[in-house]
């Protein structure tokens, strides 16, 4: 039996797996019926498959990410993240300066939702 992390190293186990697209690791850090919700495109996810699909295509089309975040709440099954990602979108040819609330909720030590609400700026070189 693995030992259940506390809700802060599952969180910044996820930033370090989004920095690297480690999708082998995305997939152990979630559930395997895990939802993960993303409000502005109006679009869940659900299971392994279809997160995997999606972070797949965010490697590539993200170039040169620059990532920062911080815990705005932090309880046993439930953290609140304020996070900010800038890259060149490979696939709409533009720089993006993406802001945005996080929200995990946890069972033991997976994601099983992650809800995601974030605004997005068109930004020059940065």
């Amino acid at each position: 039996m693995e030992p259940i992390l506390n809700p802060k190293k599952i969180v910044e186990e996820y930033f370090r797996i989004w920095e690297s697209y480690d999708l082998a690791g995305l997939m152990h850090l979630f559930d395997e019926n895990a939802k993960y919700e993303i409000t502005p495109i109006n679009k869940i996810l659900n299971g392994h498959v279809e997160i995997c699909e999606y972070w797949n295509r965010n490697a590539k089309r993200q170039q040169g990410l620059e990532l920062s975040w911080h815990f705005i709440y932090i309880k046993k099954s439930y953290v609140r993240v304020n996070f900010n990602a800038k890259f060149y979108d490979n696939e709409e040819k533009e720089h993006q300066n993406i802001t945005g609330i996080i929200e995990f909720y946890l069972k033991k030590n997976n994601v099983t939702l992650l809800s995601e609400t974030y605004t997005k700026s068109i930004v020059g070189d940065y």
